[in-house]
């Protein structure tokens, strides 16, 4: 099983930093550096993703007999050419599948087994419980972030409208 060119389709034939040079987000001097824990987070997504895009392709795999990556035009997306991605996969990431609790896929083993022959050819392994994170980056609040920007009594407000026009039997 490989992880990509499924199809002839391919994402990018050589992956490049994660805001292109050229690019109208890359334009300001270091652009490349200014978003590092933003940068960080998506290179693992990136390799988490393809450990997941693995595993359904490996279950269909073994459910179905047909090897899915040659049957669907699957991305290839190389992370090990993407600096932010790998770091993540020099940990092992994209050949490790968790399993969170005892009780949680008992039977993954099944399915998650031998090599990861999309990217490095290493022995895939399933990770009991939850996996370590990094220290959370100590960062200022920013109450606008995560809601909108109403004040405490426009929201009195809107509920209060809200309440107006619904039954009483639902109140």
């Amino acid at each position: 099983m490989t992880r990509g060119s499924g199809a002839g389709h391919e994402v990018r034939e050589s992956a490049a930093p994660l805001v292109p040079p050229g690019s109208g987000a890359a334009q300001a001097e270091g652009a490349h550096d200014e978003q590092p824990y933003a940068r960080t987070m998506i290179g693992y997504l990136m390799v988490r993703g393809g450990v997941h895009q693995a595993s359904y392709a490996k279950a269909l795999e073994e459910v179905t007999g047909v090897n899915m990556t040659k049957m669907l035009p699957l991305p290839n997306i190389k992370d090990s050419e993407i600096p932010e991605a790998k770091k993540w996969m020099d940990q092992g990431s994209h050949r490790r599948l968790y399993r969170f609790s005892p009780e949680d896929f008992q039977h993954l083993e099944a399915i998650w087994n031998g090599r990861a022959e999309w990217a490095d050819g290493g022995e895939l392994e399933v990770g009991e419980g939850i996996p370590e994170a990094a220290p959370a980056p100590r960062m200022e609040a920013s109450r606008v972030t995560f809601s909108p920007q109403y004040q405490p009594e426009e929201v009195y407000e809107i509920a209060a409208r809200l309440m107006e026009n619904m039954p009483k039997k639902e109140r």
